[in-house]
């Protein structure tokens, strides 16, 4: 047991009397039938956490694809790891490496509910239920409470390998921030054109994050449409075309909030009951990310980034 946790890592468990004799015990690695019975039982009983490089560069990956208690991992199969080393030449690449996942907890109902916070906030304020006097109140508000939380989702989005759930709770965060900061030294009630410019230029980006949802998750492809409804109806206001704008914009903001709480409420009960109750309408890759088994979670590992050579 290493101070970080269980590893594979055992220093002075035994020793060899010379290299050739190592040499023969390493050839013997995912053949010997003792061998494979012994992996067998410690794959079964100990959680292997993060393996130690030198570790993970050295040892074949262990013959049982699946560990239960563990971390998940992208193995090969036992034929693969034994084909490699019964050629008594060094094993295959694909034969020795581990992909090493954490378990993070969804981020996605943060995201909801502190976008469907911010939208009802801001709706209020385009209503004219709150005074235009207290305008600075709401904004720092949201800086304080909306923006942190959607940029946090944002974060740990990506974390959870969902790179088109990050992009959007990110990009939605930043936009949160820009245009309150900038509100905020901006004359009370009346229309800013650089707001318009910005808002206006955010919406093909936010629809394009929604067409990329749509596939797979269209209950966050319809709040992203929504979004992008709106800042389109703000923008259009800020560039001066009209009061009635805004409070359209103001109603649509409303909307979003009922929809986000929805959404969020779903997809917390969701992950509490690790199964759909409420509907999500998932789809493709992201209903077998629920219903799906391991192995499916896994099959395109070694595409992703982190993994791949590249982005």
């Amino acid at each position: 047991m290493t101070p970080a946790g269980a590893s594979d890592e055992a220093p002075a468990l035994f020793s060899f009397s010379s290299l050739s004799a190592y040499e023969k015990y390493r050839q013997l690695f995912g053949r010997d039938p003792e061998f494979i019975e012994a992996d067998r039982t410690r794959a079964v009983m100990f959680a292997v956490h993060q393996p130690p490089p030198s570790v993970r560069a050295l040892l074949p990956v262990p013959v049982s694809s699946y560990m239960p208690h563990a971390p998940y991992a992208a193995d090969v199969s036992e034929s693969e790891a034994s084909d490699t080393s019964s050629t008594g030449r060094p094993p295959a690449t694909d034969a020795i490496t581990r992909i090493v996942l954490r378990p993070v907890a969804s981020p996605l109902p943060l995201g909801f509910f502190a976008l469907g916070m911010g939208s009802t906030v801001l709706a209020t304020l385009q209503l004219g239920w709150v005074p235009a006097e207290q305008s600075e109140v709401l904004l720092l508000l949201i800086l304080i409470f909306v923006v942190p939380l959607q940029l946090v989702a944002g974060v740990f989005a990506f974390l959870a390998r969902d790179a088109g759930a990050g992009t959007a709770l990110l990009l939605l965060g930043a936009s949160w921030a820009g245009t309150s900061v900038t509100s905020l030294d901006s004359p009370v009630g009346a229309p800013v054109a650089a707001h318009a410019v910005f808002l206006l230029a955010l919406v093909p980006f936010v629809l394009a994050l929604a067409g990329a949802a749509l596939k797979s998750k269209p209950l966050f492809a319809v709040l992203l449409t929504l979004t992008a409804v709106r800042f389109c109806m703000t923008g259009l206001y800020e560039a001066g075309a009209g009061q009635a704008w805004q409070s359209t914009a103001g109603w649509t903001g409303l909307v979003i909030g009922a929809f986000a709480l929805y959404g969020g409420l779903a997809l917390l009960v969701e992950d509490g009951e690790q199964r759909t109750v409420l509907p999500l309408f998932r789809r493709g890759a992201a209903r077998r990310s629920i219903e799906g088994d391991l192995r499916e979670q896994l099959t395109a590992a070694q595409q992703e980034a982190g993994v791949r050579h590249q982005l």
